[in-house]
C-alpha cells in the first residue's frame, strides 16, 4: 500500500540522517585526534624534555620587592643551589615559560622611522644553551654582577638594552626574504622600546622557536637580560632521576622560601595538556558523541533491515523456489542498504569538511585535511553496516522457502 511505501521511505530517510550524523562525528573525532597528535609531536624549536618549571623567583617577589631580598637579583646563588645535586643537570631562568603569555611592545630600530611590534621576554644568558637554540649572528647579552659582603652575587642587569632577536624579527627589520648575509648589518644597530627614551642595541640573532601555543605563528621576538623581570627557574632533570631531582628542588625551595608552599610544573605536561585543554576536552566529547551516534545509527539500520526483510519474505521464497542462489539474494538485499550508507556519507562529507576546516583554521600550524580521513570514515561505516546487514539478510535468505511462501 501507499502507506506502507511511505513508512518504508521514512525509515530509510531516518537511517540516512543517523548515519550522516555518525560520519560527521567520526570525521570530527579523527581530525581532533590527529591535530592533537601533531601538536604533541611537532618540533617547537627547543629541547623540552625533562624540564621542571619552578616559579621561585615570582613567589619571592610576592614576599618582598627589596632589591637585596628579591631572589631574581640573587639568581646566581639560587641557580648554584639547584645544580648542587647530580639529578639536576642544567638551569636557566625566564620571564614566561614557553607556550604561555608573551608581552608585546612597539619598537624602533636605527635607520628606520617605522614602528615594529615585537614580543618581549627576559631570560638569563644560559637560556639558549639550555634549550639548544643556536645563535645565527652576533653574541649573547652579558650580565653585570655585584658581590655582597655576605657572599651573595647580585645581578644588576646587562649593559643597558642589549637585545637578542629571532630570525623572524630580523626579517621584519630587513625584508621578508632576507637571510644571514643581510642580517649581519643589524648587529650593533640601536634598538629600543618606543616607550623608553634610552636606546639599546641588537647584539645577536637566534634561531626561531615557538614561544606560544601552535594556535599562533612564530612572531618577532626581542630578548634581553633584566633580572627584575625573571619569574621562573627552569631545571633539566637527569634521565631516570625525577624523584631524586624533585626532592632536591623542594629542599632548595624551602631553604630560600620557607614560608611559601613548594610549586613546580613539568614543561612537557604543560605543553601537551594544559596548553591544549580545550582541544583535549573537545576530543573526549566527540569520542562520546561518536559512540552514541554510531549506536543509534546501528539500531536504526537494524530496524530497517528487519522491516525490509520481513516485507520481502514472500519475494525471497519465490526466488529460492525458482533456483536463485543464496549468494545472489544476499547480494541484492545488501546492495539496497549499502546505497543508503553511501548516500549518508556523501551528504555528511561537505558538512564535516567545512566544520573541520573551520576548527583547524584556529591553528597556525595544523594537519592537512586530506581525503584519507573521509575514505577511512566511509570504510568504517560500510564495514559496520555490512556486519549488521549480513546477519539479517543471510538468515532471511537461508529461511525455508515453504514458510516464506506461506507468509502473507
Amino acid at each position: 500500500t501507499s502507506f506502507t511505501a511511505s513508512r518504508g521511505r521514512t525509515r530509510q530517510a531516518l537511517v540516512i540522517v543517523q548515519f550522516a550524523c555518525s560520519v560527521i562525528a567520526i570525521i570530527g573525532t579523527l581530525t581532533v585526534r590527529s591535530q592533537i597528535d601533531f601538536i604533541r609531536n611537532k618540533d617547537l624549536g627547543f629541547d623540552r624534555e625533562r624540564v621542571v618549571e619552578v616559579p621561585i623567583l615570582w613567589e619571592s617577589r610576592s614576599i618582598s620587592t627589596r632589591f637585596t631580598e628579591n631572589l631574581a637579583y640573587r639568581y646566581q646563588t639560587v641557580q648554584q643551589a639547584f645544580l648542587e645535586h647530580p639529578a639536576v643537570t642544567d638551569a636557566t631562568a625566564q620571564r614566561f615559560p614557553q607556550g604561555t603569555y608573551l608581552t608585546r611592545g612597539v619598537h624602533q630600530v636605527e635607520g628606520s622611522t617605522q614602528d615594529y611590534t615585537f614580543g618581549v621576554t627576559d631570560s638569563d644568558e644560559n637560556f639558549f644553551r639550555f634549550f639548544g637554540i643556536e645563535l645565527v649572528q652576533g653574541r649573547l647579552f652579558k650580565n653585570r654582577e655585584v658581590t655582597l659582603p655576605e657572599g651573595d652575587v647580585l645581578w644588576v642587569g646587562d649593559r643597558v638594552g642589549e637585545y637578542v632577536i629571532n630570525e623572524t624579527g630580523a626579517r621584519i627589520l630587513t625584508s621578508p626574504d632576507s637571510g644571514p648575509k643581510e642580517w649581519a648589518d643589524l648587529i650593533g644597530k640601536r634598538f629600543k622600546s618606543k616607550e623608553r627614551e634610552e636606546w639599546g642595541s641588537i647584539v645577536g640573532i637566534c634561531e626561531d622557536f615557538h614561544t606560544r601555543t601552535l594556535h599562533n605563528g612564530i612572531e618577532p621576538l626581542a630578548m634581553n637580560l633584566n633580572p627584575g623581570g625573571l619569574k621562573f627557574v627552569l631545571l633539566r632533570v637527569a634521565p631516570g632521576m625525577t624523584r631524586e631531582a624533585l626532592a632536591h628542588i623542594e629542599k632548595v625551595w624551602d631553604k630560600f622560601l620557607p614560608t611559601r608552599p613548594f610549586m613546580f610544573t613539568f614543561m612537557e605536561d604543560r605543553l601537551n595538556q594544559d596548553a591544549y585543554s580545550t582541544e583535549i576536552r573537545l576530543g573526549r566529547m566527540l569520542d562520546l558523541f561518536s559512540g552514541l551516534a554510531i549506536f543509534i545509527s546501528c539500531l536504526g539500520l537494524l530496524g530497517l533491515v528487519s522491516y525490509t526483510t520481513e516485507t520481502r519474505t514472500k519475494e525471497i521464497g519465490i526466488r529460492k523456489v525458482i533456483g536463485a542462489p543464496v549468494q545472489s539474494i544476499i547480494r541484492d538485499l545488501t546492495k539496497d542498504f549499502l546505497k543508503l550508507i553511501l548516500i549518508a556519507n556523501v551528504i555528511a562529507w561537505p558538512f564535516a569538511y567545512f566544520g573541520a576546516r573551520e576548527w583547524l583554521n584556529g591553528f597556525s600550524y595544523r594537519i592537512d585535511l586530506g581525503a584519507g580521513v573521509f575514505v577511512l570514515t566511509a570504510a568504517l561505516s560500510i564495514t559496520v553496516a555490512v556486519i549488521l546487514i549480513g546477519y539479517h539478510t543471510t538468515r532471511a535468505a537461508l529461511a525455508d522457502p515453504v514458510k516464506s511462501l506461506r507468509n502473507e
